[in-house]
């Protein structure tokens, strides 16, 4: 097994250890969820060794459905990722650490020239963070997406037709993010995962709201949620078969469509 570094600016770190997790009582929607103001600079690197990334709220609990299986979505029996949100006046902040024994990604987004760059993002392990930056339904909503290779997808999502493909791969976030991978892409090893950091600008993610509401955006609920493509000869079904693809998020779906805005946890922001 070798040690892959891909620097590109995003930064995901799954299973840092520290802070309480907030998880559902049995049978009720996700508590809110509280992005922390950040006591200190973070670099994107992948590294997640700000002490800063300590004090911010972890999610640990995840919901998964393997492909061919029926919903909905049920409590993982492993942690197959953990994610910290922080942010600033300029930057929403992700990390994630992903436990990943068998890491695949799209052929396309190893390629140098297209590194760092938009793919297609479907035929891989890729991770996902949604945000509806208003307590009302506003014109857009985000999705950003990342690979094991450092690749970035962004897209600004038409509320009313999400299915429509208009302005979906346009639209430039400004992301900056940072892949560190431990194992071998696309080889029927074992790996032991990812990890990944984002800083992604706030004023991206307001621009589809009205110019009034825009300078007080983080004083309202907004809602967010965090899914991920796995791909692994590895993982199993419930019924005991092996599956290559399983989907994870960290709400409760009852059906598979990660674009259910309405069961997506809210997110609320600290100032102190």
């Amino acid at each position: 097994m070798r040690l892959v570094t891909v620097a590109v600016l995003v930064v995901a770190v799954v299973g840092c250890a520290g802070s309480k997790s907030a998880k559902p009582p049995s049978g009720q929607k996700l508590p809110p969820y509280t992005c922390q103001r950040t006591s200190g600079a973070i670099t994107v690197d992948g590294k997640l060794d700000e002490p800063a990334w300590q004090q911010a709220q972890v999610i640990d609990q995840f919901y998964s459905l393997h492909a061919g299986s029926e919903p909905p979505f049920k409590p993982t029996a492993d942690q197959p990722l953990s994610v910290r949100l922080l942010h600033d006046d300029r930057f929403i902040y992700v990390a994630a650490r992903i436990t990943d024994r068998d890491i695949v990604a799209n052929p396309d987004s190893t390629n140098p020239q297209r590194r760092g760059r938009e793919s297609f993002f479907m035929d891989g392990d890729v991770f996902e963070i949604f945000f509806v930056p208003s307590d009302r339904e506003p014109s857009y909503y985000y999705e950003i997406h990342l690979t094991p290779t450092g690749a970035v997808t962004d897209l600004r999502l038409i509320a009313s037709d999400y299915m429509g493909w208009v302005d979906r791969l346009e639209w430039n976030s400004g992301t900056r993010q940072a892949v560190q991978m431990t194992g071998t892409l696309n080889r029927m090893d074992e790996d032991e995962g990812w990890t990944a950091e984002l800083a992604i600008p706030l004023k991206s993610l307001v621009s589809g709201l009205p110019a009034s509401t825009q300078p007080a955006s983080l004083q309202s609920p907004w809602r967010f949620a965090v899914c991920m493509y796995d791909y692994s000869w590895q993982n199993i079904a419930d019924n005991g078969n092996r599956q290559t693809l399983r989907f994870i998020a960290s709400v409760p779906l009852p059906r598979l469509d990660f674009h259910r805005r309405g069961d997506f946890q809210v997110l609320e922001f600290a100032d102190d």
